[in-house]
């Protein structure tokens, strides 16, 4: 099933570390107690790793240094998605550094200006104004929120 996919090595590799992030991610429904490093890293490997298939799998020429933007800029989606999903993963048991209380969306934004300043240091641009795109949506994140803790 995947050669329909016809990923390149690397992509395909790829495919599976994400595979394997999705598995670990499944932890957060456990029920068991998981402390912030470890939901962090869930959130971030999930994103990040997920991020970096795309651009191999479109873009197989990517530097290392591109790949890491991508990695980055995927946790953050991630982390921004784990924001707006706060009260659907509260009803539904899902641990994330948000239903344990250890962020805030402060500290999204925080991530989110480092991020900024990283991209803009190095000329990835593309990725700081993704992420300035992302931040300006936050009314429809809360949007969804408001809907999720009203359903």
């Amino acid at each position: 099933a995947l050669n329909i996919l016809r990923l390149n090595n690397d992509a395909h590799d790829k495919l599976i570390e994400v595979l394997k992030a999705q598995e670990v991610s499944m932890r957060q429904q456990s029920g068991k107690y998981i402390n912030e490093y470890e939901l962090l890293n869930i959130s971030i490997d999930k994103g990040g790793k997920s991020a970096e298939l795309m651009i191999l799998a479109f873009k197989p020429d990517v530097s290392s240094n591109e790949l890491y933007a991508s990695y980055l800029l995927g946790a953050f989606v991630q982390l921004y998605d784990d924001w707006a999903d706060y009260y659907q993963d509260i009803d539904e048991g899902v641990q994330t550094v948000y239903t344990n209380n250890y962020w805030t969306y402060d500290d999204l934004i925080n991530f989110a200006n480092y991020l900024i300043s990283a991209y803009q240091n190095k000329n990835y641009h593309e990725y700081a104004n993704a992420i300035k795109y992302l931040i300006s949506l936050k009314h429809l994140a809360e949007y969804k929120r408001e809907r999720d803790k009203n359903a």
